[in-house]
């Protein structure tokens, strides 16, 4: 199988035969699951020594890469967008919660913070407040001369006390 015609056309793809072609689609079904190469290759049945190395190489291999592009465009539906979204939240929250070699703390902060935003419990961006004078209170007009200040500040003054009696 060559690559499709949406990959790169310089991947290049080994010759495999069939019993290695299927482990990498079986691999590429699990990896598109759960997200994770190297639990995918816990779940296909690898010893935990080595399931570190075969996710790394089958994520190196063209036959993988072209695989799991195809599987990515073929969700177009309004049903594989429902699904894709439950997949989403899967994985942030087995990110969330993966303290395993292939994880960081950052991930973790990371992935939190999606899950929250998906909740829409994330904080407001911005914050507008609008301040009305309602009155009760002495407004300071912007003048630089005190004499006029004064003015200004003795009527206000007076308009002030006035409401107040009322």
């Amino acid at each position: 199988m060559g690559p499709s015609s949406n990959m790169n056309p310089l991947l290049r793809e080994a010759k495999l035969d069939e019993a290695d072609h299927l482990l990498r689609t079986e691999f590429v079904k699990l990896y598109l699951e759960i997200r994770s190469p190297y639990d995918a290759c816990i779940k296909l049945g690898f010893m935990e020594a080595y399931a570190m190395d075969w996710a790394k190489q089958f994520m190196g291999e063209g036959v993988v890469r072209r695989l799991i592009a195809e599987a990515d465009a073929a969700e177009d539906s309004d049903k594989a967008s429902d699904d894709r979204k439950r997949k989403y939240r899967t994985w942030m929250e087995r990110e969330a919660t993966n303290r395993g070699a292939d994880s960081s703390h950052g991930s973790r902060v990371t992935a939190i913070s999606h899950l929250m935003k998906m909740e829409g419990m994330e904080a407001p961006r911005e914050i507008t407040a609008t301040v009305e004078h309602k009155g009760g209170v002495m407004m300071v007009p912007q003048i630089t001369n005190p004499n006029e200040w004064g003015k200004h500040a003795a009527a206000s003054q007076s308009a002030l006390k006035q409401t107040v009696k009322d």
